[in-house]
């Protein structure tokens, strides 16, 4: 029952981190637009250079040997693309269901705190990281963001570095997916 369990709550964790992330890409976005001062107008994005990863050819393997293959530099847009993609219809309604029953359970009814924007660097971070502790790293960052004091109890290191482990295997496979 344990391994189902795990994998539930990591399932609605990939849907709150993706839906949290792609918010705060957007609020990022909406903050650095350029405006003419005083009037406010938005000035129209002036192109970035493309910040690239080094991500390991062998996502499916971890620590040194992932990166025996060599690496592939790719944009940290697509990576972001990658690993947390835009919710579809059925995942929005499994996203709700969880977070209702996040917030029932977890906070007394109240509204789940928002993913700080460390610990989403940390969750990239973790999909990219040479180190074979990359699931320990994440599962300190979840519990740092989910550091409610009824969270702490139900959420046990063993748990969370289950549901982290699970988390690296899900956004590897999804970024080795868009790479072909």
């Amino acid at each position: 029952l344990r391994p189902l369990l795990n994998a539930e709550l990591a399932y609605g964790l990939d849907l709150v981190l993706r839906r949290t992330a792609r918010r705060a890409r957007s609020t990022l976005r909406d903050v650095l637009a350029p405006r003419v001062p005083v009037v406010g107008i938005r000035l129209p994005q002036p192109p970035l250079p493309p910040l690239l990863l080094p991500v390991p050819r062998d996502l499916q393997k971890t620590g040194p040997e992932a990166f025996q293959n060599g690496v592939d530099l790719i944009s940290i847009e697509e990576v972001f693309e990658g690993v947390f993609p835009e919710l579809n219809t059925s995942e929005d309604v499994d996203f709700d269901t969880f977070n209702d029953a996040a917030k029932s359970i977890f906070n007394n009814g109240d509204e789940l705190p928002e993913v700080s924007p460390q610990t989403l660097l940390a969750l990239l971070r973790a999909v990219v990281q040479r180190e074979e502790n990359a699931a320990v790293e994440l599962a300190d960052a979840l519990r740092q963001s989910l550091s409610l004091q009824e969270s702490r109890t139900a959420l046990t290191n063993d748990v969370l570095l289950a549901i982290a482990g699970e988390l690296i295997r899900t956004w590897r496979a999804r970024l080795g997916a868009l790479r072909g």
